[in-house]
């Protein structure tokens, strides 16, 4: 329920997951449930609803008010319904209970349970049940709400629902646009919009809008979305290329658009963040020769618009741009510059070169931990994008922190005695490998660290299957060599043999009594016998 109207919270995601609600009074009811006060009721409410527990009703005339909320008193206006059931009160007498009970005027409902049980013995109800039922309201002070105001919600929700669902890359690029200046939700959503499927294309000066805009079922970045930025300049970069044609090159863009529209501080964010990509020059280069460019181009729009020396209109005759060369920058510099300017990563993750190892080992659901079971041991694995040292009231030293991985952010937190066993593992932005439980009471779960792993001990771990390519040619004294080396070496890696066979090649997996342990010992043996072409793990 990411990105849906008061539904979108960790916590609301776990009652929705819990409640699976079918219906809109549903949906309304645990809108109005799901606050300070009658959160405690929740269990209550779901338990009732699956049959866990029998539905009680405070009194059985109740039934037809409460029924929708399986017993539990949820809104104001059945406050009203009860009172005027059990006491006889009128609806204006009721609304003044209500109201009561909404700005917790203790003095005026002290002064109501007289009259309410006054009037529920004159209905024939038992002074000792009207004392018990008004004792159920009485705690509606605390955490009454209005069901108008949550059915409003309620339908609200349900209408983003709607669109999310039907016309989801559309409804996640409105979201991306809204939550602009918010790099956690901006990383969020585009994680929600990759768990769809849904492809997110880098800001391009040729391809993107001012805001996030759909393009053939893909999420186009908006410009707005680069930091440093504004909106006027990137509603002059896309008015200036509708007027014409796609921007040829860097220095087309420049003098068609005019450098004081776009500074050099505004190009750097633009270069960094690849949005003259594709245009003849890379990253590196631009940067590099860019000032120079500014300069060229402003001389060449001054002189070609006095009309001296040239062609007014071609400027036919002007020097070539001399472009500097140089080799694009490295793939961490790329992402690097990304992360500064996008406040995320854009064209891959630092994680990439651990991707087996964290598809295969990571067991933490980044983008629901709300899901995590209580005391569970987890692997957490990624990025420590976020860490500081802070002293408990006792004066105790811990840590706090976040880890990215591909689908979110996870925070952390390590005690003293953790933190003085691994303190020189938490470097910012380096790669972490973590294992601990996941403490889903707060409204944001948070992982508890209890270990530092070892990432070769993770790599060995991930390994699955080793493929063996067989040579041609062989004999079973051969055969036998290789069998010895993996009984010998025993472990929980499957084997996976590639069998040579009239021009092609036959997959034999062996049965689970063939298996070997994921060292590169044994593969090095095993690459060593004439009877292997090829040997590798996966």
């Amino acid at each position: 329920s990411i990105c849906i109207f008061q539904f979108e919270s960790a916590g609301m995601q776990k009652i929705l997951t819990q409640a699976k609600p079918r219906s809109i009074e549903e949906l309304i009811a645990l809108n109005a449930l799901y606050r300070p006060g009658p959160l405690a009721y929740i269990p209550q409410f779901i338990d009732c609803k699956f049959g866990r527990k029998p539905i009680v009703y405070p009194h059985p005339s109740l039934e037809k008010y409460l029924k929708k909320t399986y017993g539990v008193i949820v809104y104001q206006e059945q406050v009203m319904q009860v009172a005027q059931e059990i006491a006889g009160y009128s609806l204006g007498r009721a609304d003044v209970l209500r109201r009561a009970m909404g700005k917790k005027k203790a003095d005026v409902l002290a002064q109501e349970e007289k009259p309410f049980i006054e009037g529920a013995v004159k209905k024939g109800y038992k002074a000792e049940d009207a004392k018990r039922i008004y004792d159920i309201l009485i705690p509606f002070a605390e955490y009454g709400f209005n069901k108008s105001h949550a059915a409003a919600y309620a339908i609200l929700a349900y209408q983003t629902a709607w669109l999310k669902t039907h016309y989801t890359a559309e409804f996640l690029a409105a979201n991306l646009t809204n939550e602009v200046n918010d790099i956690e939700k901006l990383t969020e959503y585009i994680a929600e919009a990759k768990s769809f499927g849904i492809k997110v294309d880098a800001p391009h000066v040729n391809t993107s809008e001012v805001n996030f805009t759909v393009h053939n079922a893909k999420i186009i970045y908006g410009l707005i979305g680069i930091k440093g930025v504004g909106e006027n300049v990137a509603q002059a970069i896309v008015d200036t290329r509708k007027k014409g044609v796609p921007y040829k090159d860097f220095l087309d863009f420049l003098e068609r658009l005019g450098t004081k529209i776009c500074n050099k501080r505004t190009l750097e964010f633009l270069i960094k963040t690849g949005c003259f990509d594709g245009l003849g020059h890379n990253r590196r280069e631009l940067l590099l020769n860019m000032e120079k460019a500014v300069a060229y181009i402003d001389k060449k729009l001054e002189i070609c618009e006095t009309g001296n020396l040239f062609d007014i209109n071609t400027c036919e005759g002007f020097p070539p741009f001399v472009w500097e060369k140089a080799e694009e920058f490295s793939y961490q510099e790329i992402l690097k510059f990304e992360k500064e300017n996008l406040g995320f990563y854009f064209s891959g993750h630092p994680l990439d070169e651990y991707q087996q190892v964290y598809e295969r080992c990571n067991s933490v659901d980044f983008a629901h931990p709300e899901r995590s079971s209580a005391g569970k041991e987890y692997t957490l694995i990624g990025q420590l994008v976020d860490y500081k040292e802070i002293r408990t009231k006792a004066g105790k030293p811990m840590a706090l922190g976040k880890v990215e991985g591909y689908e979110g952010v996870m925070e952390i937190v390590v005690f003293e005695r953790e933190l003085e066993q691994f303190r020189n593992k938490f470097i910012p932005d380096a790669i972490v490998f973590l294992s601990g439980t996941i403490d889903t009471k707060r409204e944001r779960p948070s992982f508890k660290v209890s270990k530092v792993l070892e990432p070769s001990d993770l790599k060995q771990k991930s390994i699955r299957e080793l493929h063996i390519a067989l040579a041609p040619v062989h004999n079973e004294d051969a055969l036998d060599s290789l069998k010895e080396i993996i009984m010998e070496e025993r472990g929980q890696c499957s084997i996976i043999f590639h069998v040579p066979e009239n021009n092609h090649v036959v997959l034999i997996r062996a049965n689970n009594a063939l298996s070997c342990s994921a060292s590169q010992e044994v593969l090095g043996k095993i690459k060593a016998l004439p009877v292997v072409q090829e040997a590798w793990f996966d």
